[in-house]
């Protein structure tokens, strides 16, 4: 019996773990906090430099991990855009993607080690890139051009893009 216990006390962590540490996010209505439902209560998401608000809050499927579009003021536009996809796992550490141009989607792929994100312009007609990138590290697995189109969404994109332009698709 008291092996048992043992064995069952030794066990229990490892099935927490599996689990995720994650069970949720909550965005307020004006977009200026973020909070992370964990295993263990509820925690204020991190912020970055500069940054103002958060929008499009996900966890990955397995609860290991969760991610958020970064806004910040731009010069150009009377409102906040986001710039950097921020992802946070259980070790807490944060994973940055950015670039030169707004992120407007993204989802995490179905294994949940990496990410997949679209950026672009913001007015007119450019070309989208979409990026698939793992979490850890941030190297680039996947990459893909969609042509600039007046009328978007016309060119059919690969099927791991797919998740990131809002389609409801999970790439592998």
């Amino acid at each position: 019996m008291k092996r048992a216990f043992i064995f069952l006390l030794a066990f229990l962590p490892l099935q927490a773990c599996a689990q995720g540490w994650l069970s949720g996010v909550e965005l307020s209505t004006d977009m200026q906090r973020l909070t992370l439902k964990t295993t263990y209560g509820t925690e204020p998401a991190p912020t970055i430099e500069d940054q103002t608000g958060f929008t499009s809050a996900k966890i990955s499927m397995d609860g290991q991990y969760a991610g958020w579009l970064a806004l910040f003021p731009n010069c150009c536009t009377s409102y906040p855009v986001s710039l950097t996809l921020v992802v946070i796992g259980p070790d807490r550490a944060l994973h940055r993607f950015e670039g030169t141009q707004a992120i407007f989607g993204w989802c995490f792929n179905e294994r949940a080690r990496a990410v997949v994100f679209r950026r672009g312009a913001l007015h007119g007609a450019a070309p989208e890139q979409y990026e698939m990138r793992r979490i850890r590290g941030g190297q680039l697995l996947r990459a893909y051009q969609a042509p600039a189109q007046e009328v978007p969404k016309k060119a059919p994109l690969p099927a791991w893009a797919q998740c990131a332009s809002g389609q409801n698709t999970v790439p592998n």
